[in-house]
């Protein structure tokens, strides 16, 4: 029987489709959907890994490296083998540390210039995530370009008889290396400014740059023969894997900062783990481990996380309060050190830094610290002296503290070289001279000493008008506890 017009098709049936029994086709099982990555990954990581390996960045740095690499092991199988190691060595230095890394220079400012962060900080995906999961997915395309070399690095062992296991930690270090730079600049995309940022990206590629021929990363030699192998131990290589795991989480914690909302409260985790390392360095340094690399690794560290707390935003938000208030009288007494802003930051900063100095031997410790201090200091004060926004000063004062090291040092080398007397207040505003100069050099020394008091009173003036901003917000938190 010819069905009417009018009788309706049954519910599910597409315009125009062949019916089941019509066709004698039975429907088999449906598929499952195949992803090209899992649900457990990041959402950020997934959208930076599906848009960064199809820019024609990563494919022509892949293939370009394939040929070249190829290239390369046909010269050290007719007897070329090591001049060819040491340019496979320093091509693969430039790729890793220095080329890829590059591309983290916009990460979060392009999210904020094209205005979709507010978008992804309304979605369960925190600012860190945000922050690491760029850092993760350029890591990502890094170790595959990492991976691509490593039979390259193996081959070498049969046309020149290397050492593989010494080739595995060069290209380990190297992976490090680059997480470090891409962390560094991670951090930097947060900060306003372009120029500004180009001038602090500058001396991390610089010294990037000249440690490909035979130079020195930090402190660990790059043999020129090809390998780390005569300058990175395995201890060596453990050293800096810790030490560069802790910068790159303070770096994308600091950069997550800048792009979090004034309810999230990063400060608190990144000043008790700043804390935590610098007092294993201490323990390690008292126990006899080799001083004086830890001595400049745990006073890097204060003055980074210190730069970081004395340019954050005031807890104008109530729920950074309610966790300490509810601690009673402990969580009080911890808010001075932990709570967010840059009013509780001086004291963390002073906390950190004695912990990082005092295992100095100096004829004057107490004197030589504060002038050290003073470096940070100084040109914190007059920042927060000149603006009251906090959170736009992290570049100004890395970039003023530098300038000052620098102006400092070259004033030293000028003083040595002249043989002339050094007059008191230069070196009180350049504090790196006056601690360069003899340890009973005390002319030089103490006036240096108490301008970094004066500067020390003038950020306490500055923190108790700051304080009064966060009342209102520490009264609702009081509110809620009761």
């Amino acid at each position: 029987m010819t069905p009417s017009p009018l009788t309706p098709e049954p519910a599910g049936a597409a315009a125009g489709t062949v019916p089941e029994a019509a066709t004698g086709i039975a429907e088999g099982p449906a598929f499952p959907q195949l992803s090209d990555f899992p649900d457990s990954l990041s959402p950020m990581l997934v959208k930076e890994l599906r848009q960064g390996l199809k820019t024609w960045i990563f494919s022509g740095v892949f293939i370009t490296l394939q040929i070249v690499l190829a290239l390369s092991l046909l010269l050290a199988a007719a007897g070329g083998s090591a001049g060819s190691g040491k340019f496979m060595t320093q091509l693969s230095w430039i790729i890793l540390v220095v080329a890829l890394p590059l591309r983290a220079f916009g990460a979060l400012s392009e999210e904020i210039r094209s205005r979709t962060l507010d978008a992804l900080v309304l979605t369960k995906l925190s600012a860190f995530r945000i922050s690491s999961g760029k850092w993760a997915a350029l890591m990502a395309q890094s170790t595959l370009i990492a991976l691509a070399i490593l039979p390259y690095l193996i081959m070498r062992y049969f046309y020149g008889g290397v050492n593989v296991f010494a080739e595995i930690r060069m290209l380990l270090f190297m992976i490090l290396a680059g997480g470090l730079h891409t962390a560094w600049l991670v951090c930097l995309s947060s900060q306003p400014g372009f120029i500004l940022r180009v001038l602090l990206a500058a001396p991390g590629v610089i010294l990037a740059w000249i440690s490909i021929d035979g130079g020195s990363f930090l402190g660990l030699n790059i043999s020129g023969s090809g390998s780390l192998d005569d300058g990175l131990s395995t201890s060596s290589l453990l050293y800096f894997a810790a030490a560069s795991l802790l910068l790159t989480y303070l770096l994308l914690d600091i950069g997550a900062t800048r792009i979090a909302p004034a309810s999230a409260n990063l400060a608190t985790r990144k000043r008790l783990i700043t804390l935590g390392a610098l007092v294993i360095l201490v323990v390690l340094e008292k126990s006899g481990v080799s001083g004086s690399g830890l001595k400049s690794f745990a006073l890097a560290l204060a003055f980074l996380a210190g730069a970081d707390a004395l340019t954050e935003a005031p807890a104008t938000a109530p729920s950074t309060w309610v966790p300490f208030l509810r601690a009673g009288v402990p969580g009080r007494l911890a808010a001075w050190l932990f709570l967010p802003g840059w009013t509780t930051g001086l004291w963390f900063f002073l906390l950190a830094f004695s912990l990082a100095w005092f295992p100095q031997s100096h004829l004057h410790p107490f004197l030589f610290g504060a002038v050290v201090a003073s470096t940070l200091l100084a040109p914190a004060a007059l920042a927060h002296l000149l603006t009251r926004e906090p959170a736009r000063l992290f570049p100004y004062l890395l970039g003023t503290g530098a300038l000052t090291v620098a102006l400092g040092i070259l004033i030293e080398n000028v003083k040595s070289s002249a043989g002339s007397f050094m007059p008191a207040i230069l070196s009180a505003f350049t504090p790196v001279s006056a601690a360069g100069c003899q340890e009973s050099d005390l002319v030089v020394q103490v006036p240096a000493a108490i301008l970094a008091g004066v500067w020390f009173l003038l950020l306490l003036i500055l923190a108790f008008r700051a304080s009064r901003a966060t009342s209102a917000a520490r009264r609702e938190a009081q509110a809620l506890v009761k």
